[in-house]
């Protein structure tokens, strides 16, 4: 469950490094990467409350 939490992040570097002014993602991948993100640490952190 610890790996739920931190997992997540690797989104945000995804996001970080294939983002660029000349080369931008679509609005539903940064969805979708934010949703998984959101889920993941929810997950995650619900459980470790638990």
């Amino acid at each position: 469950m610890a790996l739920c939490v931190n997992i997540p992040n690797l989104c945000f570097v995804y996001l970080s490094h294939t983002v660029a002014p000349d080369a931008p993602l679509s609005l539903a991948t940064v969805g979708l990467l934010v949703t998984l993100e959101k889920f993941g640490y929810s997950f995650g952190f619900v459980a470790n409350m638990l």
